[in-house]
């Protein structure tokens, strides 16, 4: 039986399979019926035999949070009651849970008479309501729930308010979709007056100029052509990619002349980059694509052709 386990996934299904008493892996280990975060911060534990699990609902730092998706993940076929304590041998255990389901729930109540949620809230206030009544009714502790318990937002007054805040938020998704198509014939418009402008940009970074990324009307576009082009760099020592990749001019041609060749170019080396094949007129090195017409292109300007 393996007690250091392979991760941190591996210690919760273990746990979670009661197949052994104790294991662990980096930060997450358990011991019996309960798991650890950092080898004290209790976050569930099984009650006594039962596929009951009490799971502590708060965390202890940014990590234990991660260690607690694990948890929860591995006891998703299991009954889980969110609490604020698990030690079910202190004596007051049931009196801080119930509290600690009393005071969730007022804070949802608060928000939704606030105006401030809607149909989520409320379904996830009648879903509180249900476990609180169902770990009450486990427990054997209904007589802590107070009266009327859970029926804050059960009535008239609450369905009519739910109500309008459903109409709110139906009113609000409707305009932020008409700003958003909005948005979308602005941007057409800026990428229509952006391609104009293309062949200027591409007759400028052929000359040796930089071509940056910019913004037309407030919309950001990549400065990036149809596809990939070629260039000497100032000095003309080395070919550039307008993708800003850089090949030794003796490697570019070696590669042009095994194209026009017919060879298999699959694996050729050019600088630090490998070729990954020329295939229907498109030749793939790394992250390029580039089209035989701009090879050719580039071919006739270096007079690769002779």
């Amino acid at each position: 039986m393996r007690t250091v386990l392979r991760s941190h996934n591996e210690v919760c299904h273990v746990w979670a399979s009661r197949t052994q008493e104790n294991g662990g892996s980096g930060n997450i280990n358990f011991r019996g019926n309960t798991i650890f975060s950092y080898g004290h911060w209790s976050m569930a534990s099984f009650v006594d035999d039962s596929d009951i699990v009490l799971y502590r609902d708060d965390t202890y730092s940014i990590s234990t949070s991660r260690h607690q998706c694990f948890v929860r993940r591995a006891i998703s076929h299991c009954r889980v009651f969110k609490v604020a304590s698990l030690n079910t041998q202190r004596t007051k255990i049931h009196v801080e849970n119930i509290a600690h389901y009393i005071w969730k729930l007022r804070e949802l109540a608060d928000s939704f008479w606030a105006g401030l949620r809607g149909r989520g809230h409320f379904d996830r206030y009648i879903g509180i309501v249900k476990e609180a009544r169902e770990y009450a009714e486990y427990f054997k502790c209904k007589d802590l729930l107070p009266p009327l318990f859970g029926l804050e937002l059960s009535g008239k007054k609450a369905q009519e308010n739910l109500r309008k805040q459903i109409e709110r938020q139906a009113r609000a998704e409707q305009k932020a979709i008409e700003r958003y198509a909005a948005k979308q014939a602005r941007r057409k418009v800026a990428e229509i007056k952006f391609n104009e402008s293309k062949p200027e940009r591409l007759a400028a970074w052929l000359r040796g100029d930089i071509i940056s990324s910019g913004t037309i009307d407030g919309f950001w576009f990549h400065a990036g052509f149809e596809h990939t082009m070629l260039r000497l760099t100032i000095d003309k020592d080395v070919i550039e990619t307008s993708d800003g990749a850089f090949i030794p001019i003796k490697a570019g041609r070696l590669l042009y002349k095994a194209i026009k060749s017919g060879r298999p170019v699959h694996g050729f080396t050019v600088g630090h980059y490998t070729v990954k094949g020329f295939v229907d007129g498109v030749l793939t090195v790394g992250c390029h694509e580039i089209p035989i017409k701009e090879i050719e292109r580039f071919a006739a300007v270096m007079n690769w052709s002779k």
